[in-house]
């Protein structure tokens, strides 16, 4: 069975943070090959599900229900997201068709991807430090609407789950299905 997700986008997050066009840009080389599990189950290797075995950066249609901050992030970027395929390993799913309907019933129809990155940058800050946590910025956390993450590192995670953090991240496709959502 091949899943094919969006896993995040250049929009503001349920955290308040985002990430801009050129990180998401760099997500593809860094996602292949990377193994998934169900729900954050980290810890066995039991727990794996799948591999996700091609990524892309895809510049799409602006969603219409956008927040004034992130009207002004497409208006200045354009929409960008990132969608993955994954194989999804059936020996380690109780079968195809209980992977399925957990998708299909919304229980596991959501993704979370998780990456490091360097720092966080205030987005309306013209401080030289560039990263919020910095003494020199002048704003504070609780002070702004969102934040960038900024410098990727790498994937740490690669998981289905009930609610995700990037209000977009859903799966796709299943076996070249169209999935509603």
């Amino acid at each position: 069975m091949r899943v094919k997700v969006l896993f995040t986008d250049n929009l503001i997050s349920r955290n308040r943070a985002r990430w801009s066009a050129a990180e998401i840009q760099k997500m593809p080389s860094l996602i292949v090959g990377h193994r998934g599990t169900l729900d954050h189950a980290w810890g066995s290797v039991a727990n794996r599900w799948g591999i996700v075995i091609s990524a892309n950066a895809v510049k799409g249609e602006i969603p219409k229900d956008l927040s004034p901050e992130e009207k002004a992030v497409v208006d200045k970027e354009g929409y960008w997201y990132g969608e993955c395929d994954i194989e999804v390993a059936i020996a380690n799913v109780p079968s195809r068709a209980w992977l399925a309907e957990m998708i299909q019933s919304q229980l596991l129809s959501e993704n979370s991807i998780g990456f490091s990155y360097k720092f966080m940058r205030c987005p309306s800050c013209e401080c030289a430090a560039g990263d919020l946590r910095s003494p020199k910025c002048p704003n504070s956390w609780e002070d702004i609407s969102y934040y960038e993450r900024v410098d990727i590192q790498e994937v740490f995670e690669v998981s289905f789950v009930e609610i995700p953090d990037v209000r977009r991240a859903r799966i796709l496709e299943i076996d070249s299905v169209k999935v509603d959502g």
